[in-house]
């Protein structure tokens, strides 16, 4: 199968991927062990990662799966816009799983193609993956995971990660020309605002930012305490702190070309246009691009992010869009605004 293997990894990087591993099912058995180490380091483990559960054997669900191709798909050469950057984390700023014209997501289906072709039985899952895919992309050798938890090849971790299930036993592992982290190292540990990053290669996602900032339901609450939310600095959507902040990554965002149909979503990115927009609005303009908030039931979360962003970066031109939160149609909004007009002394009439 090594001619086979090669075939498909020249495949992979010709329509644009940075690199391609193939490794067997069961090498991604010893995820559960990592998971299961996480578990015990963070109060209520099992409850905050249960939506990883069976990561670890994804051949339970595909039986005839043999092998899991592994593609890493940069983002490092788009441009990040200026008023934006700190803003919108760049994963999402540049996320093509359901942006159909991006460039990966063309790809992907390209590369399905292409192992229909070879007669290749296969499945992958364009939203969430069906394994661990940081963990499988370093047992392919593609790169190593650092201290911040994100996988890194040697352009940095500004970079996404597929896998596709295959009927075929092939394996093409690398060997990644990169450092381990200095044992003294501890800045991302330090850059982490609400402390969610407390360990070396280990988060707590309740307390993440983006965690807060693009999930419609933050455990224990639906919406964070000023106490908590003025932790959030300039963050919005996602964050990139623990990223930004490794020397490893120093100079890794190369720009030189536009995202597909990110520039005419940027007057809809305001926090102050957010506030203004309806919830449809915000359904079909951001909430397509950014999907996690898309939904009728996340979309007034939005809200809730513009409304902590502004009072986190507060200026006097933000007054009238904060105070506009006090009579919107959601209750969590209102409440939370008009918590928001207190903090930074707004009057407000109720």
């Amino acid at each position: 199968m090594g001619n086979l293997g090669f075939s498909i990894s020249s495949k992979a990087i010709e329509l644009g991927y940075e690199k391609c591993g193939i490794i067997k099912v069961e090498t991604v058995a010893d995820y559960q062990e990592r998971v299961n180490e996480r578990i015990s380091r963070i109060p209520f483990g099992e409850v905050k990662y249960k939506m990883v559960a069976g990561y670890a054997y994804p051949g339970e669900k595909y039986p005839w799966a043999k092998s899991i191709i592994v593609l890493v798909v940069p983002y490092s050469t788009f441009n990040v816009p200026k008023d934006f950057d700190g803003m919108y984390a760049k994963s999402h700023l540049f996320d093509n799983r359901v942006n159909v014209k991006a460039e990966a997501n063309i790809a992907r289906k390209d590369f399905g193609t292409f192992l229909n072709e070879l007669g290749i039985k296969f499945v992958t899952e364009e939203k969430y993956g069906l394994t661990g895919v940081r963990w499988a992309a370093y047992k392919a050798g593609l790169g190593i995971i650092r201290r911040n938890n994100f996988f890194y090849t040697e352009n940095g971790s500004y970079c996404s990660i597929e896998a596709f299930l295959i009927d075929k036993e092939i394996e093409l592992v690398g060997v990644p020309n990169l450092h381990d982290c200095p044992d003294d190292c501890n800045r991302c540990i330090k850059a982490c605002p609400t402390g969610s990053l407390f360990e070396p290669y280990t988060m707590d996602p309740a307390k993440c930012v983006s965690y807060h900032t693009t999930r419609p339901i933050t455990p224990p609450s639906n919406v964070p305490t000023i106490e908590t939310a003025r932790l959030f600095g300039s963050s919005l959507y996602g964050c990139d702190i623990c990223q930004d902040i490794c020397q490893f990554n120093k100079d890794k965002m190369i720009g030189g070309k536009d995202f597909v149909g990110l520039n005419e979503l940027l007057e809809f990115m305001h926090p102050e246009k957010i506030m203004e927009m309806s919830y449809a609005e915000i359904g079909s303009t951001i909430g397509e691009k950014f999907w996690y908030l898309h939904n009728d039931d996340a979309v007034w979360k939005w809200k809730i992010d513009a409304l902590t962003y502004m009072m986190n970066q507060f200026i006097p031109n933000y007054e009238a869009a904060i105070k506009s939160g006090s009579t919107d149609s959601n209750n969590d909004v209102r409440m939370y605004a008009e918590n928001v007009c207190k903090e930074l002394g707004i009057s407000i009439n109720i």
